[in-house]
């Protein structure tokens, strides 16, 4: 049952997003409103292509970093990786408004997936060895053995 109801949703979703094609972000918003995970990742998918051009769009996304369903919150820092200009703006936008397993999850896509290794990368690497957090100060440490 599970399932079919997930494609109802995403269903549901959709026709918004048709009947409000003059206003995107109007239906976006509304799918991010949503109390279910599934469609919220759906939005957060919806918000990429036009996140290019949009600051709100870009904004949004940046704050799905922080909503309450891990599976979201993936989704965004991935969408943000997509869209921000390089991986230093992604992982800095990340370590500013995201959740601790964000933060973390960005430290370590910086030193081993993104393979950056510069200036700028050391630097925020090094400052999240300061994070409240200890699974972030933790992965710091692996993200600055990374770069080594």
């Amino acid at each position: 049952m599970l399932p079919r109801t997930t494609g109802l949703r995403g269903a549901a979703f959709h026709a918004l997003r048709e009947l409000e094609a003059d206003q995107p972000i109007a239906a976006i918003r509304a799918g991010l409103a949503s109390t279910f995970d599934d469609v919220r990742v759906r939005a957060v998918e919806a918000l990429i292509p036009l996140a290019r051009t949009s600051v709100i769009a870009a904004g949004l996304i940046a704050d799905a970093l922080r909503d309450s369903h891990p599976n979201v919150r993936r989704r965004a820092f991935a969408a943000l990786c997509d869209v921000a200009p390089d991986a230093s703006a992604a992982v800095r936008t990340a370590l500013a408004r995201g959740t601790a397993d964000v933060r973390a999850e960005a430290l370590l896509y910086l030193a081993f997936k993104a393979k950056a290794a510069d200036v700028a990368s050391r630097r925020l690497i090094a400052d999240a060895f300061d994070d409240d957090d200890a699974g972030v100060r933790t992965s710091a440490f692996f993200a600055a053995l990374g770069q080594r």
